[in-house]
């Protein structure tokens, strides 16, 4: 018998022949199939970009229940995605009492007709892409499925019964509403899932939702992620967790295959789509996070997930703070690669782009290593993977799909994370949990840290606070608080640069501990202080200012208030309508129910409160005139709230036993500096009283910690440290501004110095260093030796290091340069820049001069023929200091590959520039180039023509800055590229 197909269906064909053929991409193209004995749709959309001579990407978009295509593809705008990336959108429509509204899918769960008819939409879903296939020229390797809701649920049940022919799946607002035990799933699933927390339908936390529509006991969100972690043999532990506004990430890599598991959690958002819009009210379903576009991310995704081909292995890993835009080391140990003549890097950052790829040098037993440049990666997490060409010029990677696969090399472990000496960032900040002593918090030159076990580890915190700024010297800072009634609470303002600049971030504020923070206002000012009122829960007072509180020749900064945990803010009157009180410390009496305050200023002494700030008084007397108070410079002693103590920047400490009636410098025992500030560091130092010994007082300062036992009569320092260093003394690792005793055993005490964390058992008698988790200081250059396993390290702490077994140890090279200046004759400057003699590799070059004209008299070049054993200055041409507080900074030193008597350098003075500088003659003698101007980064010699150099500016802004190339070995002209852009590194294609 001869069939005959519906009106519908030839409609529909020739409706789809007619617009491919007419080229009208764009446009919604309704589809009816026949399936299963009745008349199915779907609609089908098209790019406008759509080429039929080329396979184009299919992502299938479910609708939710009781819904319909039409409503989906408004919700999810899947269509400007499309668009926007070219591939195609279809959107199946379900089965329900009406052919075209109030569908649902028989999804193995929930409700409705689809249901309860037992509607085979595994099956339609088979054939709705067998007719793709028959009219357009769709990669079958490159079908992916999303939906919402019940067509998430939906997604889930073709996850077991369809990844055959769908490659990666993306649910919005749905769980498993299947029994993964009725299954046998063999290949790995890759999965992106989207939920809101305040989901009413299906609870993120699981079991019936208050709003769904049958009371159904969902698995949690949390259960399902779960499933297919352990499913796809990803890491159980996160590889990364980032967050973007509200919308928190959380991806599970290192599956099988390649595969992973990604989970958005949408913090405010309700049964929605995030990015997206809705049919129904706020009321009905709940809030849309627009923070992310689902649809983006989902299609970033599914692209970096094809089925059925050779794709790499795709690893993540979370990339700390560990070093301010310096080089990273990475290692793999690629085993079986007998017949490999190449190991290649491939890197990018998490979440899309093109990746870079570096070749990665052989070290011997099968260990591969090379240096990635910190600028390259911008976010909490990288994406990479290994690939190799063998000598049959096959194209390997790790793995491909399958172990049984062609083409495989088999990489066993990848470091990919600084290595270096234990040196850490400084301590802005250590505050501890008013009810839990073993936990504490600190916030230091490269961002926030947490210990939970009394400081044995710590862990970073606060990925949402560091976004954007991962360049900056100084992200944190000495503003950092835990309200006292709910220690959950923590904030934080971190600084915007190191200078003078006027935008600052704001502050953030987190409600878990510290693992999420939210940014909840005050932008535009630098933070320095911020005091939680345990009088007055949710009362907070700010101390706000124009430029860096150390230093700053203006006195401007005010004094600010929330009542309401930081939902708004309003400005203090403290010095009778002054404009520039210049407030930058800030204290309260603990036993005056929030009345009694103290402001201190940068010029203008100490304010005094008694009614809660309405109104204040100056409380200066026995003050130096036009006192400047350190920030975090005053503390009131709760045993006797009369006894004050403040921190003045050229007088030392001052106390007060009146209420401030009559200050008294109280400085016997402590060291005063040739340099115009005193003991007292200037960045902040904070005094602290032992709550159980309240005559018991502690001092961090630029000489390590002092200690009073007579409520500050005389105080003795207490740096007796377990660090055996030759070159420098115990006050250069103990130089710091933060002290926490602890609140239920003062015999514990914790130290935040410039060479990190110490911890105190016995009163501050003898300190040890607990540093585990915390990041290397100015990891300022990495350079890999010629033999195997040596690697060099210049670091900002004015030292070179060396490792000979690839960063698991390091020894610091001993040999220095004099220093006529009586300072320990460590210091190499920044030690930044270090490079290899390529023919000579016992021949090493560093630049010295980190600046800081009080500490150096030596800024120059230094070589060494006998591997850092002795270091000879050779700085013969190049500009020397000036003066006394002379700025000097040499930050880039190249060598070139061919003749390594060339080398070539460059810096600067303060505000003024020096162009970059040549020898030829191994650094025996130095002039400028014909680039007479510039304070550059980094140079980089082309490797293959050594007559090309680049030069990148990062300082600025300004016309310098940018991207110069000479194409005549420096001489001459120079041309420029990015003008006006901060350029930090390059990196050329071998």
């Amino acid at each position: 018998m001869k069939k005959y197909l519906p009106v519908k269906i030839i409609y529909s064909l020739c409706l789809i022949i007619g617009l491919i053929a007419q080229n009208t991409n764009g446009e919604v193209i309704p589809h009816y199939l026949e399936f299963g004995g009745r008349e199915r749709f779907y609609d089908l959309y098209l790019p406008q970009n759509y080429n039929s001579d080329k396979p184009a990407s299919v992502v299938l978009v479910f609708h939710g229940g009781l819904g319909n295509p039409e409503q989906q593809r408004y919700d999810s705008r899947m269509d400007s995605i499309s668009d926007k990336y070219g591939f195609i959108v279809v959107y199946p429509a379900g089965t329900g009492i009406f052919f075209d509204k109030f569908l649902t899918f028989n999804s193995g769960s929930g409700f409705g007709y689809a249901k309860a008819n037992n509607i085979d939409d595994v099956g339609f879903t088979r054939a709705l892409l067998d007719d793709l296939k028959t009219y357009l020229n769709i990669d079958e390797n490159r079908i992916y499925a999303t939906g919402f809701s019940n067509g998430a649920f939906m997604c889930y049940r073709l996850a077991f019964e369809l990844s055959d022919r769908i490659a990666a799946f993306a649910p919005v607002s749905g769980v498993l509403g299947v029994n993964p035990g009725s299954y046998t799933l063999n290949n790995p699933v890759p999965i992106i899932h989207f939920h809101g927390k305040q989901d009413e339908y299906v609870p993120y936390e699981g079991g019936v939702g208050t709003k769904s529509i049958e009371p159904i006991d969902y698995p949690s969100v949390a259960e399902t992620i779960q499933f297919w972690v352990n499913h796809n043999g990803c890491q159980q532990e996160p590889a990364t967790t980032t967050r973007t506004g509200n919308a928190v990430c959380t991806v599970y890599g290192l599956g099988k295959k390649g595969s992973e598991v990604i989970l958005w959690t949408l913090e405010d958002g309700g049964h929605t789509w995030p990015g997206g819009s809705s049919t129904l009210s706020e009321t009905q379903v709940g809030k849309i996070n627009m923070d992310i576009s689902a649809g983006e991310l989902m299609w970033q995704f599914f692209e970096r997930h094809p089925k059925d081909e050779i794709a790499p292995y795709i690893g993540h890993i979370q990339v700390k703070r560990a070093v301010w835009d310096r080089d990273i080391l990475i290692m793999a140990s690629v085993v079986d690669d007998e017949g490999i003549k190449e190991v290649n890097l491939h890197y990018r950052n998490t979440g899309g782009g093109e990746y870079s790829q570096i070749p990665m040098v052989y070290q011997g037993d099968d260990i591969y290593i090379a240096t990635v440049t910190k600028g390259f990666v911008t976010t909490a997490g990288i994406d990479y993977y290994i690939s190799a060409m063998d000598t049959e010029d096959n194209l390997r990677y790790d793995p491909p799909n399958g172990p049984d696969a062609p083409y495989q090399i088999k990489v066993s472990k990848v470091i990919f994370e600084p290595r270096g000496p234990s040196i850490v960032a400084y301590i802005w900040a250590m505050v501890m949990d008013p009810k839990n002593n073993n936990t504490l918090y600190l916030s230091a030159d490269y961002g926030y840290y947490k210990s939970i076990d009394a400081g044995k580890t710590w862990k970073a915190i606060g990925d949402a606070v560091k976004d954007g700024y991962e360049n900056t010297a100084h992200g944190a800072g000495p503003a950092l608080a835990v309200d006292p009634a709910t220690p959950t609470t923590v904030y934080v303002a971190p600084l915007s640069d190191w200078n003078d600049a006027p935008g600052g971030r704001g502050i953030y504020k987190s409600v878990d501990g510290g693992n999420n923070f939210t940014n909840i206002g005050l932008t535009g000012k630098q933070i320095y202080g911020i005091t939680c009122d345990s009088a007055n829960p949710g009362r907070l007072y700010i101390c706000r200012s124009e430029g860096r509180f150390c230093g700053a020749t203006s006195r401007y900064g005010s004094l600010w208030r929330s009542d309401n945990r930081g939902q708004s803010f309003y400005e203090l009157d403290v010095i009778n309508g002054a404009t520039d009180p210049g407030m930058s410390v800030f204290a309260i009496d603990p036993t005056s129910g929030g009345n009694i305050l103290y402001a201190g200023s940068w010029g203008f002494g100490i304010y005094k409160s008694v009614d809660g700030g309405n109104t204040w008084s100056p409380v200066n007397i026995g003050l130096p005139f036009g006192a400047r108070i350190l920030p975090k410079g005053i503390t009131v002693n709760p045993a006797t709230p009369t006894t004050v103590y403040a921190l003045e920047i050229n007088g030392g400490v001052y106390r007060t036993l009146d209420g401030g009636g009559t200050w008294t410098a109280i400085n016997t025992g402590l060291l005063k500096e040739q340099s115009y500030f005193s003991q007292p560091d200037r960045n902040g130092s904070q005094l602290v009283v032992d709550t159980v010994n309240p005559n018991t007082l502690y001092l961090p300062t630029r000489n390590g910690p002092y200690k009073s036992v007579d409520n500050g009569d005389t105080w003795v320092a207490k740096n007796n440290v377990d660090i055996i260093d030759p070159y420098l003394p115990p006050s250069w690792f103990l130089h710091g501004n933060s002290i926490v005793v602890d609140h239920k055993n003062p015999d514990i005490i914790y130290y935040g110095g410039e060479g990190g964390i110490f911890k105190s058992t016995d009163k501050g008698e003898f300190w040890t260093k607990t540093n585990k988790g915390l990041h290397c200081v100015f990891a300022w250059s990495v350079n890999i030796g010629t033999s195997a396993g040596h690697v060099y390290l210049g670091t900002g702490e004015q030292r070179v290091y060396k490792t000979e077994d690839f960063g698991k140890t390091w020894k610091q090279i001993p040999g220095t340069p004099p220093n006529t200046i009586g300072k320990p004759s460590a210091y190499l400057g920044s030690a930044g820049p270090v490079v290899i003699n390529p023919s000579t590799p016992i021949a090493i070059y560093t630049a010295g001069g980190n600046g800081w004209g009080w500490l150096f008299d030596d800024y120059t070049i230094y070589k060494s023929i006998n591997d850092g054993e002795n270091w000879h200055k050779k700085g013969n041409g190049l500009p020397q200091p000036t003066g006394n507080n002379d700025d000097v900074r040499w930050y880039a030193l190249a060598i070139d590959p061919f003749n390594p008597d060339i080398l070539y350098t460059g810096g600067g003075r303060n505000k003024t520039s020096f162009g970059i500088y040549k020898t030829t003659d191994g650094g025996e003698n130095w002039y400028q180039t014909g680039k007479n101007t510039g304070r550059f980064w980094k140079i980089k010699l082309d490797p293959k023509n050594p007559d090309i150099i680049y030069a990148v500016n990062a300082y600025g802004p300004g016309t310098e800055c940018g991207l110069w190339k000479s194409e005549t070995k420096g001489e001459g002209t120079w041309t420029q590229s990015l003008k006006g852009i901060e350029v930090r590194d390059i990196a050329i294609h071998p």
